[in-house]
């Protein structure tokens, strides 16, 4: 059984929902276990995509199609959106814009027949849409994707209160745009700070937290290695971390990590963090310095020094001096004659 709709303004595009005897949730689709998102694949395909990856000129104007599974024994209703995608600026995770958040980039090509709309039990729903390239747009790669909002909030346990959850499944959409590609590295932040023991050395070691930022300056997307090293004040290496992966990380997105030495020595020393960064070819670095100091007992040492320094300044003050010792007086009598 077929359905067919026209939805002004967009041309004859068409709302198909397949019911489906057998049932199983496509293998390459984004899926929670209960609905699926996948694009369309072509009758007869071998390989079935799992995301969306199109090559546009600016301007361009194509057609496509994803498909909605619903495997379960209700109807389930939908809210559908086009988003814009970001990497989460803690730890670089891939995301998506929320159903009311603004959008300004492949989210605004992407026009929908439909916003909402109820799957039946059991069905897959096919669901055409346009992509409207843009005549003035930046080269390069340009990513989003499609999401299907469950209309019917979950209710879950928070401790004592109830909240409601809106479950969301969406399918990404790659857009890469004809023209020069850029592919561009920079170390957008790196510190450090570090927490000894007061009485250290002989407390034992302290620990250090180095913060770095990674940001994708290009315009296309990279599978970044972070390594991250640290030597002392002789240049010495003294602790090699092990090396950190941000996958995916978009075009003028960022990724802040964090990275906690444990096991620092218990010693002032002036410490160098030097971060490599590497996407195949791309590469750049970044070093800093931070001082490893028991700032408490360092205050301590001062407050004992001054405190000394400043008692035996008050005793010299307070000391009375000794006159100095007058020279004997010549006897005053009255000259004697020698006849």
């Amino acid at each position: 059984m077929s359905i067919k709709t026209v939805i002004r303004g967009l041309g004859p595009l068409v709302l198909v929902i397949l019911l489906l005897g057998a049932w199983a949730l496509p293998a390459t689709a984004a899926t929670n276990g209960q609905w699926a998102v996948a694009p369309e694949s072509p009758a007869g395909a071998q390989v079935r995509r799992a995301n969306f990856h199109i090559e546009v000129q600016p301007g361009d104007t194509l057609s496509d199609a994803l498909t909605i599974s619903n495997a379960t024994d209700q109807p389930i209703g939908f809210r559908l959106f086009a988003a814009d995608a970001y990497n989460t600026p803690r730890g670089g995770g891939f995301a998506l814009t929320g159903a009311d958040d603004a959008t300004k980039d492949v989210a605004t090509w992407i026009k929908l027949p439909v916003e909402q709309f109820v799957s039946p039990p059991r069905s897959v729903t096919r669901i055409p849409f346009v992509i409207q390239v843009p005549r003035r747009v930046e080269p390069g790669e340009h990513v989003g994707g499609i999401v299907a909002l469950n209309l019917a909030p979950t209710l879950s346990d928070a401790g004592d209160v109830k909240v409601a959850v809106k479950r969301a499944v969406g399918v990404r959409v790659y857009a890469r745009v004809a023209g020069p590609i850029r592919p561009s590295l920079a170390v957008r932040r790196l510190s450090g700070a570090a927490s000894l023991p007061v009485l250290a050395p002989a407390a034992g070691s302290g620990h250090a937290t180095i913060k770095y930022s990674v940001e994708n300056t290009g315009n296309v997307s990279l599978d970044v290695t972070a390594r991250l090293r640290v030597s002392d004040l002789f240049g010495r290496t003294v602790k090699t971390f092990p090396a950190r992966k941000v996958p995916g990380l978009l075009p003028h997105q960022h990724a802040d990590l964090d990275q906690v030495w444990s096991d620092l020595p218990a010693l002032g020393l002036r410490l160098q963090p030097h971060l490599e960064l590497a996407a195949g070819q791309v590469r750049t670095d970044g070093s800093t310095s931070f001082l490893a100091v028991p700032w408490l007992l360092v205050a301590a040492l001062i407050v004992v020094v001054g405190g000394w320094w400043w008692r035996r300044r008050r005793r010299r003050a307070g000391a009375v001096e000794p006159d100095p010792v007058a020279p004997s007086e010549q006897p005053t009598g009255e000259p004697i004659a020698v006849g």
